[in-house]
This record gives C-alpha cells, sequence and structure tokens, in this order.
C-alpha cells in the first residue's frame, strides 16, 4: 500500500484477509475510487515476495516430523495453497518438506485456480486421489469450502488464521488445535489405496 502512496490498513483490516486470493485482498483493502488498481497491488506484493517474502514463512511446530510420519506410514500429502505455485515450491524445498510431498499445488500467476475450489478439484484430478479417501486441512473459510464443493473432508486447524467460528461456518468437519492433533488423527484413520 505505502508503494502505491495509498494508507496501510490498520492489522485488524489485513488479518481477516490472510488467506484469501491476492486480487481480492486488494480489492478490498483498496479504497473506493483506488480499486481498479488491485492487479498493480497483486504485482508489488509479487515483487517483494519474490525478494524477501517467501523467505519468511516458517514451519509451525511439529510439521516437519509429521509429514515425515504420514509418509513413511503410506500417505500421500500434498500442499494446496493460494500462494503462487513457483513460491509454495520454493517454500518447501527451503523446509525440506518437499522430499516427503507427492505435491505442490498453488495458484498460477495468470490467476488461473485463485479459485481454491477450482484448485483442489484440479489437484485431486492430478493426483488421481478419490474424494471420499482425502481430507483437506487448512486455518480459513476458502479451504473448508473447496473441500466441501469436492465432497473432502475438511479439517479446520485453528493455530493459522481463521477462528473456529469462521472454519465450522464454512463447513470443517472437526477442529485441531495443534499439528499434532491432526497428524495423530491422520495417521489413526490409515492410509488408503487411492
Amino acid at each position: 500500500m505505502s508503494e502505491m502512496n495509498l494508507p496501510i490498513p490498520p492489522d485488524q483490516a489485513i488479518l481477516p484477509l490472510i488467506g484469501p486470493p491476492l486480487r481480492q485482498i486488494f480489492t478490498t483493502l483498496l479504497p473506493e475510487g483506488q480499486r481498479h488498481r488491485a492487479e498493480e497491488g497483486v504485482t508489488l506484493y509479487r515483487e517483494r515476495f519474490s525478494r524477501t517474502g517467501w523467505g519468511e514463512n516458517h514451519l509451525y511446530d511439529g510439521i516437519y516430523g509429521g509429514l515425515e510420519q504420514l509418509r513413511n506410514a503410506g500417505f500421500a500429502p500434498v500442499i494446496v495453497t493460494g500462494k503462487p505455485r513457483e513460491f509454495a515450491r520454493k517454500i518447501a524445498g527451503k523446509f525440506g518438506i518437499d522430499r516427503f510431498l507427492t505435491g505442490v499445488y498453488g495458484t498460477e500467476l495468470n490467476g488461473r485456480f485463485d479459485d481454491k475450489r477450482e484448485l483442489l478439484a484440479h489437484v485431486l484430478r492430478q493426483e488421481n486421489a478419490l474424494a471420499a479417501h482425502s481430507v483437506m486441512i487448512g486455518d480459513r473459510r476458502e479451504d473448508m469450502l473447496a473441500a466441501v464443493v469436492n465432497g473432502v473432508q475438511g479439517w479446520g486447524v485453528t493455530y493459522g488464521f481463521g477462528s473456529a467460528a469462521e472454519l465450522y461456518e464454512a463447513g470443517a468437519a472437526t477442529l485441531f488445535d495443534t499439528p499434532d492433533s491432526w497428524i495423530k488423527a491422520v495417521l489413526q484413520a490409515g492410509p488408503t489405496q487411492n
């Protein structure tokens, strides 16, 4: 916003927007007469993200070991994110979790798959995965809505950016407060052949 010479919104205006596609975020954040500049905001954000922002990510405690456990137990974990695929792959590589994944999926820079429902449908096709044998784990309403539309069970996590109310309203089947708790639940369910 500062690069666009516009006032920076307060944190309480920004935090609820973490998760949706960037174009939607900028359209929401920009003042009424500036909404036509959403694409400019996306470009500026991605320029910074490609330089330094991607490296500012961190893993929640338990994710590395949990993904290793899942992979060793016969599961096929994938990342399905609203971040552009090229950045998501770079981030997964930075933390070394890419070795436990069968795929890393994200949006395309041109806006393809900005709608997470479409992205999840694409992932299910690409991975040859059955929706009934899959689970979507996420912290925002977009994750749960994508799961519901695609017939996948949605598990919400409350240690991210979304609230329990947001997740349940969007169709979460259950909620987990820590990575260890959902990893344990997945392990107990056992892998399927598809």
